[in-house]
């Protein structure tokens, strides 16, 4: 299973205990979904991040996160290549 962080990070995990298999830092907040699609047998994970606009929902009321809110982040579609 994989998801995505505020932090930037996008992780796989085992989906029956939640154990963290592999993470990779996007360098900027997840913002779309992540996709997955096959092309020859091959599949990719895929995923949306960046943006300008980030709310109180996204990131919470906590003071940590008030630079965020005022961050412009780049706009990126990251792709990764699954291996077996």
């Amino acid at each position: 299973m994989f998801q995505g962080t505020a932090e930037g990070k996008v992780v796989a995990v085992n989906a029956k205990d939640g154990q963290e298999l592999w993470s990779f830092n996007l360098g900027t907040p997840q913002s779309g979904g992540i996709i997955s699609y096959a092309v020859d047998g091959k599949q990719y994970i895929a995923v949306a991040a960046g943006g300008t606009l980030r709310s109180q929902v996204w990131f919470g009321k906590e003071p940590k996160w008030s630079a965020a809110l005022k961050t412009n982040f780049s706009d990126v579609v990251v792709v990764f290549g699954l291996s077996e």
